[in-house]
C-alpha cells in the first residue's frame, strides 16, 4: 500500500512538472502574487529566499482551514501532534513540563505572542520551515507559524457567515470595517465555535470533545500624515468547553508495570501490577481486581467509557501595537508591542475509565463504598473514580524596536532589539482512590496521612532580550548576499512544589541562565532561464537555538541544555508558463545537536539532552492554472531523522527499579512524530453558470506515512489519509455564496499523535485522532 501511494505521489508530481515542457501560451490570466513578511519586511512570496508556505485568505476559505490542526494537510513536512504541538521537518517539542518551550513558535503580525482561538477574519498564515534564528529568534529550530490578521481599510465593508453541520455544530463569523475619519479606520470581528462531541461516552450516554467558544477582535489603525502610522489590536477569547487533550486509551496489558512498551494502537485497559496505587487495597481485598470488567474499554476509536465527562474553560484578553515612523524617506521605525492574559481551568478523568462497583463490601468499605475525595470533596462512592483538576494563570509580555532602511544603492539593512517576559502560575491536584484508603494508616500508624492524592504548585518566570540585524547587499544585479546575526540572553527560574494533598510547602526553587549567537549566510540568484519566466536559486547556512529549560521540581537534576541546529538549505523557486504555474523546492540537512527530550518519571516531568541528530530532506511545492477556471496544486515531503549518538535515556514506558526509570539505548531510532514522506494534491474548478453565478468544484487529498510515537522506536503509527470536498456556489460579484462541504469524506481514524500517561494510571497511551467525518452547508454574504 504505502508502495503504490509513492508512485502516485510521484505521478501526480510528474504530471504537474511535465507541463513545463509544454508550449507557453500567451494569456490574459496569472497566478495571484502574495506578499509575505517571512522576514519582517513586505517580500513577494517567490522572491522570499526561504522555504515558506502562505496561504492567503482566499486559501484558507476554500479549503476550510480552520484551525491549526488543518494546516498541517497544506504544508510540506508539517504535523500538529499531540496537544497541538506542531512538528516541522521532524523538529518538534520531546520534553515536558513548564520549562520547556516549543521549537516551532507561533507568531500573530510578526510577534512571538499568539492569541488562543481558531482562524477567523486573515490576510494569510506563513508557515518558515527551518531555523529562524535571527529575525525570529529563539526556540526556532523547526520554524514559525505566522499569523497575519486583516487590517482597517478606508472604505466600508460587512462580511458575516454562517454554518451549520453534522455533529450539531455551528459556527459564525464575521468582520466589520469602518471608516471612522480621513486618519482613523475600525475593524471589528468576531468567531463563534459550538458543536457536540466528536467521541461517544457509551458509559452515560453522552458526546465529550465539544466546544463552546467565541473570539471578538477590535483593530483600530491611526494615520499620522506621511510619517506615521499605528495599528492597535485587542482581542478576546473564552471557551467553555465539555473536552480534555484526548480521551482514547490504547493499552497491552502488562502485569509488571501496567501496559507494556509496545502497546501502539491496542485497545485495553492497564493490568493490575505491584507498584500501583491500587496495589494495596486489591491485596487487602478491598478494591475488587476486575473493577474494570463490566465496562471494557470500547475497541472502536471513537468511543470511551469513562465515569467523569471533562470540562475545559478557558478566558484571556490579548493585545498587541504596532507604530511605525518615516524618519527619512528611505529609513522606518517599528515599536511592536504584545500583551497575553490567559486563566485555564482543566477537570478531567485520570484514568479514563468507568468501574461503577469497584469495591468489596468490608469495615473499611461498608455497602461496597470508599469515602474518597473526588475533585476535592470528600464523598461516599461506589465507584472507582481518579479525577484531576488543574488551572493556570499566564501573562507573556514581548517589546521590539527594530529600523529598516530603503536605499536605492546596493546595501539595506533591518536591526532591532526585542525583549520578551512569560509569567505562569500551576496548580494542580490528582485525586485517587487508593491512596485514601483507611487500611494504610491503620496497619502502619507511623505512616503520615494519606489524603488521597497530590498536589503540585509552579511559579514559573522567563525572560528573553536579544539584539539582531540582517545585512542585504546587491553583490551584481541578479546576485544578493544577506547575513545576520543575533545575541540571546535567557534567563529562566521556577518556585515548585509536591505533596499530598493540601497545602504545598516543601518548594524546590531552580533557575537557568543561558546566552547563545546565532545567525546565517545566504546567497540567493535570479536566474535568467529560457524556460521560466522567474527563476531564483537560494543556499542558506543558519543556525537555530532553542533555550535550555528547567525540571520544576527535581531537585537533582534542576536544569537541561539548549538544543542547537546548524542547518543547509539549497532551495529554487520558479515561475512558469507566463505566470501560471510556479514551482518550487527545498533540499536541507541539519547537524542537530543536544536534541531536548524527557517524560514522566515518577510523576515528575525530567528532560535531558541527546548528542547528536541527523535530520535530512526533500520538500517541493506546485501549483497550475492549467485554464483560467481550473487550478490544481501538489505537494510532497520526504524526511529522514536519525538519532546519530546519546547516551541511553530514560523510557518512562518500560517503568521503574527501586525507584529509578530504567534507560534504553536510541542511536540510530527516528525522531518522533516524523513520517518519511507525506504529500497532498488539489483541484479546483470554476463553472460559470451565467453572468451573474458560477459554480466552484474542490478536491483536496493528503496521506501522510506512519511514523514513531516516541524517541525509543517501541511503538509506530501506521500511515494515513484524508479527503476533502467543497462545493460553492457564489454571485459573480462575490456579493454572495454559499457552499457544501465534507471533511475526511473515508472517515479515516489516522493517529495523529500519542502521549505515555504517568505511571500512576498503569503507563496508557493516550491518543488523538484524525477528527471524523464532517459534512455542513456555509452561507456568506458581503455588503461593500
Amino acid at each position: 500500500m504505502q508502495f503504490s501511494k509513492n508512485k502516485l505521489c510521484l505521478a501526480l508530481l510528474a504530471a504537474t512538472t511535465a507541463s513545463v515542457n509544454t508550449q507557453a501560451q500567451n494569456t490574459d490570466f496569472m497566478l495571484e502574487e502574495i506578499i509575505v513578511t517571512a522576514e519582517k519586511r513586505e517580500t513577494n512570496l517567490q522572491d522570499t529566499a526561504i522555504a515558506v508556505t502562505a496561504l492567503d485568505a482566499g486559501m484558507l476559505e476554500r479549503s476550510k482551514i480552520e484551525d491549526s490542526l488543518d494546516l498541517q494537510f497544506a504544508v510540506p513536512n508539517l504535523m500538529i501532534g499531540q496537544n497541538t504541538n506542531p512538528t516541522l521537518r521532524g523538529v518538534g517539542q520531546s520534553v515536558l513540563g513548564g520549562g520547556a518551550d516549543p521549537a516551532v513558535s507561533s507568531s500573530f503580525n510578526s510577534m512571538p505572542i499568539a492569541p488562543t482561538g481558531e482562524n477567523y477574519d486573515l490576510e494569510r498564515i506563513e508557515i518558515l520551515r527551518g531555523p529562524q534564528g535571527t529575525l525570529f529568534g529563539r526556540n526556532t529550530t523547526g520554524g514559525v507559524i505566522n499569523t497575519i490578521s486583516a487590517k482597517p481599510t478606508d472604505a466600508f465593508e460587512l462580511n458575516l457567515s454562517a454554518q451549520v453541520a453534522n455533529f450539531g455544530s455551528i459556527r459564525t463569523k464575521g468582520a466589520l470595517n469602518l471608516p471612522i475619519t480621513d486618519s482613523i479606520t475600525q475593524r471589528f470581528a468576531f468567531n463563534t465555535v459550538r458543536r457536540d462531541g466528536y467521541t461517544e461516552n457509551e458509559f452515560n450516554n453522552t458526546d465529550i470533545d465539544g466546544r463552546d467558544e467565541y473570539s471578538i477582535r477590535s483593530t483600530t489603525r491611526f494615520e499620522f500624515g506621511d510619517s506615521a502610522d499605528a495599528t492597535l489590536i485587542v482581542q478576546h477569547f473564552k471557551e467553555d468547553s465539555d473536552r480534555q487533550s484526548a480521551v482514547k486509551v490504547a493499552c497491552k496489558p502488562d502485569p509488571t508495570i501496567g501496559c507494556a512498551p509496545d502497546t501502539g494502537t491496542t485497545i485495553g485497559y492497564p493490568a493490575d501490577y505491584p507498584g500501583s496505587a491500587e496495589a494495596t487495597g486489591i491485596a487487602l481485598g478491598l478494591i475488587k481486581a476486575d473493577r474494570y470488567a463490566n465496562n471494557p474499554n470500547p475497541k472502536d476509536l471513537r468511543t470511551v467509557s469513562i465515569d467523569t465527562d471533562p470540562t475545559f474553560d478557558v478566558e484571556e484578553t490579548f493585545a498587541s501595537l504596532e507604530v511605525n515612523f518615516n524618519l527619512a524617506d528611505d529609513l522606518t521605525l517599528t515599536s511592536t508591542t504584545a500583551y497575553k492574559d490567559n486563566k485555564t481551568d482543566q477537570f478531567r478523568d485520570f484514568d479514563l475509565a468507568a468501574a461503577p462497583d469497584a469495591f468489596n463490601t468490608t469495615i473499611f468499605t461498608p455497602n461496597g463504598e470508599l469515602t474518597y475525595f473526588y475533585d476535592g470533596e470528600l464523598q461516599s462512592r461506589s465507584d472507582y473514580s481518579p479525577t484531576q483538576r488543574n488551572h493556570r494563570d499566564l501573562e507573556e509580555f514581548s517589546q521590539e524596536f527594530r529600523i529598516a532602511s530603503d536605499f536605492e544603492g546596493p546595501l539595506n539593512f533591518l536591526a532591532g532589539v526585542s525583549y520578551t517576559e512569560s509569567e505562569s502560575y500551576f496548580w494542580g491536584a490528582s485525586y485517587i482512590p487508593a491512596m485514601h484508603t483507611p487500611v494504610a494508616n491503620a496497619l502502619n500508624p507511623a505512616l503520615p496521612t494519606i489524603t488521597g492524592g497530590f498536589t503540585n504548585e509552579i511559579d514559573f518566570k522567563s525572560e528573553s532580550r536579544a539584539i539582531f540585524g540582517e545585512l542585504y547587499y546587491d553583490l551584481t544585479e541578479d546576485l544578493t548576499l544577506t547575513a545576520g546575526l543575533r545575541y540571546t540572553k535567557d534567563k529562566k527560574r521556577s518556585t515548585s512544589g509536591a505533596n499530598s494533598l493540601g497545602l504545598v510547602t516543601n518548594f524546590v526553587e531552580a533557575k537557568g541562565d543561558w546566552e547563545e549567537v546565532t545567525g546565517k549566510l545566504n546567497l540567493n540568484w535570479n536566474v535568467d532561464l529560457a524556460f521560466t519566466d522567474d527563476t531564483m536559486v537560494y543556499a542558506t547556512l543558519s543556525r537555530g537555538y532553542k533555550g535550555g529549560g528547567l525540571n520544576p521540581g527535581n531537585g537533582q537534576l534542576p536544569t537541561f541544555e539548549p538544543e542547537f541546529i546548524d542547518a543547509l538549505e539549497i532551495g529554487t523557486k520558479n515561475t512558469l508558463l507566463d505566470h501560471r504555474m510556479q514551482l518550487n523546492a527545498a533540499a536541507f540537512y541539519y547537524d542537530y545537536s543536544d536534541y531536548q527530550v524527557g517524560g514522566l518519571i515518577n510523576g515528575v516531568g525530567v528532560n535531558f539532552n541527546a548528542e547528536k541528530v541527523k535530520v535530512q530532506g526533500l520538500e517541493l511545492e506546485g501549483v497550475y492554472l492549467v485554464t483560467e477556471n481550473l487550478m490544481v496544486n501538489a505537494s510532497a515531503s520526504f524526511l529522514d531523522t536519525e538519532i546519530v549518538s546519546s547516551d541511553p535515556l530514560p523510557n518512562t514506558s518500560l517503568g521503574s527499579v527501586g525507584g529509578l526509570p530504567i534507560t534504553e539505548d536510541v542511536e540510530g531510532n527516528d525522531l518522533p512524530n516524523a513520517p518519511q514522506m507525506s504529500f497532498n494534491v488539489g483541484a479546483q474548478y470554476t463553472q460559470n453558470l451565467n453572468d451573474q453565478m458560477e459554480l466552484r468544484y474542490r478536491l483536496d487529498y493528503y496521506w501522510q506515512d506512519q511514523y514513531q510515537g516516541r524517541e525509543f522506536n517501541n511503538y509506530t503509527y501506521d500511515s494515513w489519509e484524508r479527503v476533502d470536498a467543497y462545493l460553492t456556489l457564489s454571485e459573480s460579484q462575490g456579493r454572495w455564496e454559499v457552499g457544501a462541504f465534507v471533511k475526511n469524506i473515508t472517515d479515516d481514524e489516522g493517529v495523529t499523535g500519542g502521549s505515555a500517561e504517568a505511571s500512576l494510571v498503569g503507563l496508557f497511551r493516550k491518543l488523538r485522532l484524525l477528527d471524523p467525518r464532517t459534512y455542513g452547508v456555509e452561507f456568506t454574504y458581503h455588503w461593500d
